[in-house]
């Protein structure tokens, strides 16, 4: 809550210009008309089966994976932490799948230096075998 004048003036609030304005919502608008195109060409019995969609991380364009990205290490950490915390109870088999698949057959080092503390990173070990050992 500092004020903005000065050498922090660069980081004040700006509303966009109407032309950029303009810009947005006809970008918007294409958006919407390419993704109810994808929608309607998708099959009929598509109800019953998700589309399969790629686990990218949408800020380095690389697949989701353990010690790839510091945000998703303390989100997924901090996910199955409690999760454990819970014993698992009503674990979705598709989110218990996307853990797994997060953290592959050995979990990596995060990135993270929140997720690297000894007491979370020993807990999000042992999460991770509590949710391996579950059939």
């Amino acid at each position: 809550m500092l004020p903005k004048i000065g050498p922090l003036k660069p980081f004040a609030f700006k509303l966009p210009t109407p032309e950029a304005q303009k810009l947005f919502r006809a970008s918007f608008q294409k958006v919407l008309v390419n993704y109810r195109a994808h929608v309607a060409r998708m099959p009929a019995d598509s109800a019953a089966t998700t589309p399969a969609l790629a686990n990218t991380d949408f800020d380095t364009g690389h697949p989701t994976h353990a010690g790839e990205y510091p945000l998703a290490d303390e989100t997924y950490g901090e996910w199955v932490r409690k999760l454990a915390a819970k014993k698992f109870e009503n674990l979705d088999p598709v989110a218990r799948q996307n853990i797994l698949a997060f953290y592959g057959n050995s979990p990596k080092t995060p990135k993270s230096k929140e997720e690297q503390e000894d007491g979370k990173q020993r807990q999000t070990k042992e999460a991770l075998a509590e949710l391996k050992a579950l059939q």
